[in-house]
């Protein structure tokens, strides 16, 4: 499902009558159906074409493939059959690149559901709280930037075999999903304002261009204009920064 609906071609249910898991399906989708899609279809990151011995860390088994929710604002990665238990996520791996200034790039990250830790309304520290964890990428010197250079170490699942010993055949291809969202820049400041625009947390693209038709940063916040149909209740996560008093 998770792979189909980041290809952002057909989904397809083929579960018997009355076995499909509907919490999966219900991330996928909006309350008319219609698919939370990125902005572009997943593809293999480029660095998973390169030699271990250059660069490469995923094996001759592992895969780790990239895409997008809303342009320059948020990226996900979708890794499975990682038989070392932890890999990097690298500044060449972002697809649009990652915009970097002269100043200090702040993200935002999580793993899909981690541990059933949420982000929850009036939550005052959402890292100690394990909502999500930040990661500050220095800024380029000399006019250029080492695009290889690791931005987390992120831990695999456990790898199971689909031979007929297995106890839950083909859990390798489970996948760990990885979101990163860049914190918000205005229009007349460079500089992170603090705010990070999560998205749907509840979803498997959180923040999809299809329920987000547009998002500008503030110079003390962020505004959005959602799409869905009539009586929807969307969920919307939001991080404010400490100091602001708004």
């Amino acid at each position: 499902l998770v792979l189909a609906l980041m290809s952002t071609g057909p989904v397809g249910i083929s579960d018997a009558i009355g076995m499909t898991n509907t919490t999966l399906v219900k991330r996928a989708i909006t309350a008319d159906g219609t698919l939370l899609k990125p902005s572009k279809p997943i593809t293999a990151v480029d660095s998973s074409f390169v030699d271990p011995t250059a660069g490469g860390r995923l094996g001759e088994e592992g895969y780790l493939y990239g895409t997008a929710g809303v342009m320059g604002m948020s990226w996900i990665f979708v890794s499975f059959k990682m038989k070392q238990q932890s890999y990097n996520i690298t500044l060449a791996d972002f697809y649009p690149s990652l915009p970097l200034s002269s100043n200090p790039t702040l993200l935002a990250y999580r793993t899909l559901f981690d541990e059933g830790k949420r982000c929850y309304d009036g939550n005052k520290d959402a890292v100690a709280s394990g909502c999500i964890q930040l990661v500050s990428i220095p800024p380029p010197t000399h006019h250029h930037t080492n695009r290889i250079q690791q931005i987390v170490s992120m831990t695999s699942k456990t790898i199971a075999t689909t031979d007929d010993s297995s106890p839950s055949p083909g859990i390798e291809f489970a996948p760990t999903i990885t979101y990163f969202w860049q914190g918000c820049s205005s229009q007349n400041n460079d500089n992170n304002n603090g705010w990070f625009l999560l998205g749907e947390l509840n979803k498997y693209v959180p923040l999809s261009p299809v329920r987000f038709q547009s998002v500008v940063c503030l110079d003390y916040g962020v505004s959005t204009v959602l799409i869905g149909s009539v009586g929807e209740l969307v969920d919307v996560v939001a991080l404010k920064p400490h100091y602001d008093n708004i």
